[in-house]
């Protein structure tokens, strides 16, 4: 191989080599831990991603059943979300292994998950930037939620159930709302005076994904979908 075509690996580069590796000859698609008790399980849910969708017929949001001793429960075992914890839903989140059926195509864009991807952005304003860290601080995702993502276990941190529809309404108010405040708080939509952190933070709130959760419930009712899930808030 000569000199001018090769590089040097990156993080994401080592995270899908330590995948294919891990997952060689394996049928572990997910962090689901296989040989518990349904009585002792939490529902979770699992944002499947572009490869999941695309060759194993997998929905966007797919409620799953894990044990409540989850190593994603673990300290150091799990990530988290400002926008969750903002708006009173704090939730744990979690990378799932790829499946060998795709893990190892060349096909581009098996790992894209937008909606986790939004989920991850960083809204606490004492995070300062640090790209050796893949740290990009306010408004955006950090680097490790930017690229090659795959698909990712979610479940609340209290243990409660989650349902499929309140981590929809939380990547949905993630991606459409929140983005748009942050986006306008570092200048996006100049002329304008961009709004101030505090300002931003006052509208990430509990009354107004409350008011988004309402909204997609009512639209989705208008389409014909139902469902049992209740307020996340009375879970």
């Amino acid at each position: 191989m000569y000199p001018p075509k090769c590089k040097d690996i990156d993080m994401v580069d080592f995270r899908h080599i330590t995948d294919f590796f891990v997952s060689y000859n394996s049928d572990r698609m997910s962090c689901v831990t296989k040989g518990f008790s349904r009585d002792s399980s939490i529902q979770g849910v699992r944002i499947n991603c572009q490869g999941d969708r695309q060759l194993l017929n997998k929905p966007l949001f797919e409620e799953v059943k894990l044990p409540d001793f989850h190593h994603i429960f673990d300290k150091d075992e799990h990530d988290t979300s400002d926008i969750a914890e903002r708006v009173g839903i704090p939730i744990l989140t979690k990378r799932c292994f790829p499946h060998p059926l795709w893990a190892t195509t060349q096909a581009t864009g098996m790992y894209i998950n937008q909606e986790a991807t939004f989920l991850h952005m960083c809204c606490d304003p004492n995070v300062k930037f640090d790209l050796s860290r893949g740290i990009l601080g306010w408004g955006f995702a950090s680097r490790d939620w930017q690229g090659g993502v795959g698909s990712v276990m979610v479940v609340r941190k209290d243990k409660k159930p989650l349902w499929k529809w309140h981590v929809e309404a939380l990547c949905r108010y993630s991606r459409n709302e929140a983005r748009e405040w942050l986006a306008h708080s570092l200048g996006d939509y100049a002329p304008a005076e961009p709004m101030s952190k505090d300002q931003v933070l006052s509208k990430i709130s509990r009354t107004t994904f409350a008011a988004s959760w309402s909204k997609m419930c009512n639209e989705k009712h208008e389409k014909g979908e139902h469902s049992d899930a209740p307020s996340p808030y009375e879970v």
